[in-house]
């Protein structure tokens, strides 16, 4: 049931992406020059490389331990190396936009961990999202955290500002504020449109839904493959969703100077090391 509720919940922002960035004006959007359906069915097809390409890996692997066949074991490991390839040099540019072809290939793995979903489900149907399992407490905290941190993202994927919306106005920085640390200049604070940030919510927020198919793998050595991928989608979403939320709430605001390291694109560096770590 889990890997079902993130199909929709992808397919309903790829939605709210492409009528954004169809109808919205370019100078309220960013680093593109325009906009419309072309740049529309862009965005749309990019969030449907990544993030969800990062998640299609586990769905495929999920999904094939309940299809024993070598035919549905070979395109899961297919759809894992698509997935990931999204980080190639190139495929993550938050200055360049538009799609490349090096987010095509996890456009491929979305549809084969969809067709591996599809063909699980004729098999052995949608399932149940309960009973509760240990740690679905943490999912729930950690899933509200999450719904916190996201809202100024969530009112800017359909092309809204928090700062009309009585009692949330005062509580997040969100349309126009009168001055930047770095600028005295009027500036709008969250933008209109996808955010990194959302990316990192969804990353997380996805990986504490597949979890609890965990306990349902019949492959031990699958499970756990699974539960370390998972649990690395988990901190990389979670720190991708602190950094974009800090600069924007806190640094913006001019209540501190200093930005976390950036999270999005894998590196050689400190910051990624205690990321592996964690």
């Amino acid at each position: 049931m889990g890997t079902i509720i993130v199909w929709i919940a992808m397919a309903i922002v790829a939605v709210e992406v492409l009528t954004t960035y169809w109808r919205t004006p370019p100078a309220e959007l960013f680093h593109l020059a325009s906009s419309g359906p072309d740049v529309g069915i862009h965005q749309s097809l990019g969030i449907l490389a990544f993030p969800t390409g990062l998640f299609a890996v586990a769905i495929a692997a999920l999904a094939v331990d309940q299809l024993p066949s070598r035919r549905a074991v070979v395109a899961a490991i297919a759809t894992a190396i698509l997935g990931v390839m999204v980080f190639l040099p190139g495929g993550l540019d938050e200055t360049d936009l538009d799609t490349r072809p090096v987010t095509l290939l996890p456009l491929v793995a979305v549809a084969g961990a969809l067709g591996l979903t599809l063909l699980a489900v004729h098999r052995c149907g949608v399932g149940r999202f309960g009973p509760r399992l240990p740690g679905d407490r943490l999912r729930a905290g950690l899933g509200i955290a999450l719904l916190v941190i996201g809202l100024p993202w969530m009112a800017a994927e359909v092309g809204l500002s928090l700062d009309v919306v009585p009692g949330l106005g005062q509580v997040y920085l969100s349309d126009v504020a009168s001055s930047q640390p770095s600028s005295p200049a009027p500036y709008q604070a969250v933008h209109d449109g996808h955010h990194h940030g959302m990316d990192g919510v969804l990353v997380a927020a996805a990986a504490l839904l597949l979890s609890r198919g965990l306990v349902r793998m019949h492959s031990v050595r699958l499970r756990r493959l699974v539960s370390a991928y998972l649990s690395v989608l988990l901190v990389y979403g979670l720190a991708n969703a602190l950094e974009d939320a800090w600069v924007e709430q806190i640094v913006k605001c001019g209540w501190a100077s200093w930005e976390p390291p950036k999270f999005q694109t894998p590196a050689l560096s400190v910051a990624w090391a205690s990321l592996a770590v964690l």
